[in-house]
């Protein structure tokens, strides 16, 4: 069991009934901990009562609750012992474990039962007219029985009202069985006090014990608009208390609140003011040194607020915190985040108003280079100000800045230091629409810029645009143009020689784009990116990946579309050897096209609709793949998939690791050529005790089989006359052809006889495939070449003849032109500055 810890904090004890109609039983109330937390289950408590805070004797029954609600570490209980309570020390020792789980654990050390339960001795208690003995007069404070029949001695300092046995009323009475009543005012205690000296009380209560929570005085209300102690300065002048805590503890608190209900808008403390220029709460510290708190609040909540100011008037400047410092060096309102990780905001605001500030800031002096707000950041990597406008939608601004002054800047960014790169300005835009630098020129008339750069220097930049970011989606610039005939960007090299640009772009981020093209519009043969070339030799889109290693692409295409195509190459030629796409590789390991589908689908798909191919690799050299498909986990995860026929003029066969040297070899195993197409089913029979035995097949038989042809073979002994007694029924094999989808087809199987009796026996059937495709598909073995196969081989170099003739061959060298761009293209700077 897990060791459990418990402190009994709240003790009350309850007795009610008069004279005649007395009561034994009283309420249990504390408070459990489990370790160092607040229990939060149901236990199992046993309370037994005994004489002695240690050892004694037990009295009464041992008590027993079981399933005891536990709610942050509190607890109540019934329990009636019955009369072992004749006046003399009782104390009750408390048992606890989980509920329904393992042994009782003791708990110390046992609770002493205060005076409540005592009132049944009310019933035959000593009155001070019969209080003559030593016995009695010294339960009775030591004092004669005269000294009580004397009304003058009950006063203040005289009498210890702690050691009386039943409750003492000051302006009520109290019955005979102990029980308060309230006469005057609905008052049950009163303490008046008309001294004037310091540390005076109308009431005092002290509470000497060193352990456990306990209470000088304690108030309770059981009423929903009750208070437990209320504390009244009906002063109307001076510096007046309603309540004062003072604590000495270096650690101590002079007022705790406290609110036990898990839920609910509760308070641990609430404080109001109705004056004018009053304050709801004030906190005060009058030390003149060390960092000290007017107030200090907390929240240990992961979403709760160390402390919340509420302004709920819906009108009038008002303000939910205030903060005010006389100080030339001081802060209004300081926040601090103390965490060296994380997300953390020294000071974070928020305003639900559609024209609200989350944070405004006012200098209002009329001179002075003033800051309506000043941020400062001293982290290398810091920001001195972020502005972020985080909806996903709307013309939203990260930062804004206005000038009324006709020579004023909406946003002056200056850069002070004189070395290194600095910024007077630097934007980013983190949104996948987003623009890092968005200039707008309003007017509709004059020559007007959006962006105006200019550099006088002779390796400047008029503007540049820079995506540094290592990672992201990032813009080194972005252009936009509202009109019918215009360009976002437009860029001409008008040098007829020399390698020019018309437009050129560079990132350096790992997921940048050099020139990114965005076909906006949601309807039409809109273009991402559209290039033209004139040349005869020309390419519309040459792309190159220059880096010898990685996983490099020199064409990415993609599309987020359902009935989209990553790529699409269209040759409109309706003649000659024309590639709508043509991939091809020079690398031992590489792939000519390499299609991936990561989801189930298509990694590549091609159709054909004249005769031609819709998928055709060829690889060349030992490793080469031609078509190399990677399929998934699953049905229907086909790394090639073929709706048709699939053809391959070499083997077919499954290529695994091998299972003896799987890291350095790998394992082949052939499929089985015929001129017929064969569905084959296999398997193995025990013979009965006549020596036979019924093959079942399975139930689609009949639907996509015909023509069935039997191997049978002995195992472990001979069996000459071994023979099949029962062919599979004819009629079964039409009637199953003919059967629609959801038609049960007729079953199907065979007889085997002539065995010996509780043999094995392997068998094999064999049957022309027969399904609804085949049918209507007849595979023909021997086929004429068409179009541009016509002439060619598969395989020129088998029949002595060259590659010139092999089906598909082609040579595409690249021009010199293009090696030399390749050449250009490295020696360009690998940084911009």
């Amino acid at each position: 069991m897990k060791k459990t810890s418990l402190r009994i904090l709240i003790i009350v004890a309850l007795a009610a009934g008069m004279v005649l109609g007395q009561t034994t039983a009283f309420t249990y109330q504390g408070s459990l901990r489990d370790g160092a937390v607040q229990a939060n289950a149901n236990y199992d408590f046993e309370f037994l009562l005994f004489d002695a805070v240690a050892g004694g004797n037990q009295f009464g029954p041992a008590i027993t609750r079981n399933g005891v609600a536990v709610v942050d570490g509190a607890f109540a209980v019934n329990l009636d012992f019955g009369d072992q309570f004749p006046g003399a020390l009782r104390f009750i020792e408390i048992r606890v474990r989980p509920a329904g789980t393992g042994a009782f654990t003791a708990l110390s050390p046992r609770q002493i039962v205060n005076s409540a339960p005592y009132a049944i001795k009310s019933a035959t208690a000593e009155t001070a007219a019969t209080a003559t003995t030593a016995t009695t007069a010294t339960q009775l404070n030591g004092q004669s029985a005269s000294f009580y029949q004397n009304a003058g001695n009950l006063t203040t300092g005289t009498l210890d009202v702690n050691r009386l046995p039943v409750p003492l009323s000051l302006t009520g009475s109290s019955s005979a069985a102990g029980i308060l009543t309230p006469t005057t005012s609905l008052e049950i205690i009163r303490g008046e006090n008309t001294s004037d000296a310091d540390g005076s009380s109308g009431i005092h209560g002290l509470s000497t014990g060193t352990f456990g929570i306990t209470y000088g005085v304690r108030g309770r209300s059981t009423s929903s608009n009750g208070r437990g102690i209320e504390g009244w300065a009906s002063a109307t002048t001076g510096t007046a208390y309603g309540v004062q805590g003072v604590s000495e503890s270096t650690s101590g608190r002079g007022v705790y609140g406290y609110s036990t209900a898990p839920t609910g808008g509760t308070y641990g403390g609430y404080f109001s003011s109705v004056s004018e220029t009053g304050r709801g709460v004030y906190g005060v510290n009058g030390s003149p040194t060390g960092m000290t708190y007017g107030g200090f609040f907390e929240s240990n909540s992961i979403d709760g607020r160390g402390l919340l100011g509420q302004a709920s008037s819906p009108t009038g400047v008002t303000y939910g915190v205030r903060g005010i410092s006389a100080s030339t060096d001081g802060r209004g309102v300081y926040g601090e985040a103390i965490a060296t990780t994380g997300t953390a905001y020294g000071g974070f605001f928020l305003t639900s108003s559609d024209g609200g500030r989350a944070v405004y800031g006012l200098a209002n002096a009329g001179t002075g280079p003033t800051y309506g707000g000043f941020f400062q950041s001293d982290s290398v990597n810091g920001r001195g100000l972020v502005g972020q406008a985080s909806s996903t939608t709307g013309i939203t601004y990260g930062v804004r800045g206005i000038s009324a002054s006709s020579d004023g800047q909406g946003v002056h960014g200056e850069a002070i230091s004189t070395t290194g790169t600095a910024y007077g300005g630097f934007f980013a835009s983190f949104a996948n629409d987003g623009r890092g630098v968005y200039g707008l020129a309003t007017s509709t008339t004059g020559t007007t810029n959006g962006v105006r750069g200019e550099s006088d220097s002779v390796d400047g930049r008029g503007v540049l645009g820079s995506a540094s970011s290592g990672t992201g989606t990032t813009y080194g610039g972005f252009f936009q143009s509202f009109s019918t005939d215009g360009s976002g960007v437009f860029g001409r090299a008008t040098a007829t020689t020399g390698f020019t640009y018309g437009l050129f772009g560079e990132s350096m981020s790992d997921t940048g784009t050099g020139v990114f093209g965005w076909g906006r519009s949601v309807t039409g043969q809109s273009y991402g990116g559209r290039f033209h070339a004139d040349s005869t030799s020309g390419y519309g889109v040459y792309s190159i990946a220059t880096a010898t290693t990685g996983s490099t692409f020199g064409v990415f295409g993609r599309t987020e579309s359902t009935s989209g195509r990553g790529v699409m190459g269209v040759a409109t030629a309706t003649s000659g050897s024309a590639f709508g796409v043509r991939g091809q590789t020079a690398s031992t390991g590489g792939r000519g096209v390499d299609g991936i589908n990561t989801n189930g689908g298509v990694g590549v798909g091609g159709s054909s609709t004249s005769g031609g191919v819709g998928v055709y690799g060829v690889g060349v050299g030992t490793g080469a793949r031609g078509v190399w498909g990677i399929g998934g986990t699953g049905d229907g995860a086909y790394g090639v998939y073929s709706s048709g026929e699939l053809g391959a003029s070499g083997s077919k066969s499954f290529r695994i690791d091998h299972p003896d040297d799987p890291e350095n070899k790998v394992l082949r195993h052939f499929s089985t050529e015929s001129p017929e197409i064969i569905n084959f089913y296999r398997g193995m029979v025990i013979l009965d005790n006549n020596g036979e035995a019924i093959v079942k097949l399975p139930a689609y038989f009949a639907k996509i089989n015909k023509e069935p042809s039997y191997m049978l073979t002995a195992v472990g002994v001979p069996m000459p006359n071994l023979y099949i007694a029962e062919e599979i029924d004819a009629t079964a094999l039409t009637v199953g052809a003919d059967a629609g989808p959801g038609v049960a087809a007729p079953l199907c199987s065979f007889r085997i006889a002539g065995g010996v009796p509780g043999s094995k026996v392997s068998w094999r059937v064999e049957a022309i495939r027969n399904d609804l495709w085949m049918r209507q598909n007849k595979p023909q073995v021997e086929v004429e070449k068409k179009g541009a196969e016509k002439g060619t081989y598969q395989h020129p170099e088998l029949y002595g003849q060259p590659k010139a003739k092999g089906s598909g061959y082609e040579t595409t060298p690249e021009a010199d032109h293009v090696k030399d761009i390749k050449k250009s293209v490295r020696q360009k700077p690998a940084r911009l500055p």
